[in-house]
């Protein structure tokens, strides 16, 4: 089976703290046009990939829209994207069907988006997992941040959401500002916590980074609070070790390094990810990675498409490959994603063979990594060091 990703580019906005490509929906003449070309380079893209590999009827395990609204789109274009999608793949035994949502759509009305969700979750019923952006329980921050909604919009959501058998995330950044904007902002996320947990099955908690080409790297204000007595990445770590612990004590399993989760809520499509499963990518410089079942090659390949949005306006897809993995190669990229989530990875004779055993006792030694049964973990040390680890123990 493989899993399907598309990458929609539209936003509202550029947020403050965004390096990322994005086509802002706000100050664009004839931006429905644009969107309408975008789709149809979308799906142009989707045939000629599948006839190119020559892929017919592929069973699909699960598809996730993101990056950065896929929102902008509206519901008829999605649709009709899903209609192509089904008469290109067989979607009969889909396990999920996940969509990135902000709390507000571009016309500002938080009943459009309960609208939204809902038609959303009738294209796969049962199989949905909508995940929210909701960044900050702080309205100074989200305006500092440029979010273009309140705390107020967030909780009339929640408490109008209708999430019947829909799994529902939430995503927040550790900014590391928090303390400057609500010394209580934690005390305030704990009750946010405990409010919402019969609604909310899930939370991604993802650390900020900054980048010379945000808006933020450039922010006066921010400088001042960088100059003041601030350690960010001291910060930002403590501030995650909050969230962390507040997720946890309400029952929330942490199930890799940024993402807690009810009892079988976790997000199956980032798993396959994380497991090294075949997935296909579209859009605008999209990877693919694949095994010798869809390349007749005895290597897992990796390819990658145009990286200009002109040229996949104009359906010139430049999809080529830029990675064949040796089985070396393979097992050390198997080891590095398997190990950010909190499973157990055996130490079969194929992964010994690319772990520095020696460094890998020490590790156990010092509580980083738990050893049992001829299996290996990491211990909660873990996303303190987990670059550190994973570079000492895998041989390269």
């Amino acid at each position: 089976m493989i899993s399907l990703y598309f990458h929609i580019p539209f936003c509202y906005k550029k947020c403050n703290y965004c390096n990322f490509y994005i086509i802002p929906t706000n100050n664009i003449p004839n931006i429905d046009e644009y969107k309408d070309l975008y789709l149809e380079a979308l799906k142009n893209d989707i045939n000629f990939q599948l006839k190119r590999f020559n892929i017919q009827n592929a069973k699909v395990k699960t598809i996730y829209f993101w990056w950065w609204t896929p929102s902008e789109l509206w519901i008829n274009r999605l649709k009709d994207l899903v209609n192509l999608l089904n008469k290109k793949f067989d979607l009969s035994n889909i396990d999920e069907f996940s969509f990135e949502i902000n709390p507000l759509l571009s016309n500002n009305k938080p009943n459009d988006t309960l609208k939204f969700i809902d038609e959303i979750s009738k294209l796969f019923y049962w199989k949905s997992r909508i995940s929210i952006w909701i960044q900050s329980l702080n309205n100074e921050l989200l305006a500092f941040s440029w979010r273009n909604y309140e705390i107020d919009t967030i909780n009339y959501l929640l408490n109008n959401l209708k999430a019947n058998n829909i799994v529902i995330n939430l995503d927040f950044i550790s900014f590391w500002l928090e303390k400057f904007f609500d010394n209580n902002y934690f005390g305030v996320f704990d009750n946010f916590v405990k409010k919402y947990y019969d609604k909310i099955d899930s939370y991604s908690i993802y650390t900020l980074e900054l980048y010379p080409w945000s808006i933020f790297w450039n922010n006066e204000k921010l400088k001042k609070l960088i100059n003041f007595k601030w350690n960010i990445e001291k910060n930002i770590l403590e501030n995650f070790k909050k969230y962390l612990f507040i997720l946890e004590k309400n029952k929330y399993l942490r199930y890799e390094i940024s993402n807690f989760s009810k009892k079988n809520k976790y997000s199956k499509h980032n798993v396959v990810y994380w497991n090294m499963e075949p997935y296909l990518w579209f859009w605008v410089s999209a990877s693919w990675y694949v095994s010798n079942n869809f390349t007749n090659s005895k290597f897992w390949i990796r390819y990658t498409n145009s990286f200009s949005i002109q040229k996949y306006l104009k359906n010139q897809f430049e999809f080529q490959e830029y990675k064949e993995l040796e089985y070396v190669e393979y097992l050390q990229e198997k080891v590095f994603l398997w190990l950010r989530q909190t499973k157990w990875i055996k130490l079969t004779k194929e992964i010994k063979q690319v772990l520095n055993i020696t460094k890998l006792n020490q590790l156990v030694n010092d509580g980083f990594l738990h050893y049992k049964n001829k299996a290996i973990s990491f211990t909660k040390k873990w996303f303190d060091v987990y670059n550190y680890i994973v570079t000492e123990i895998l041989e390269f």
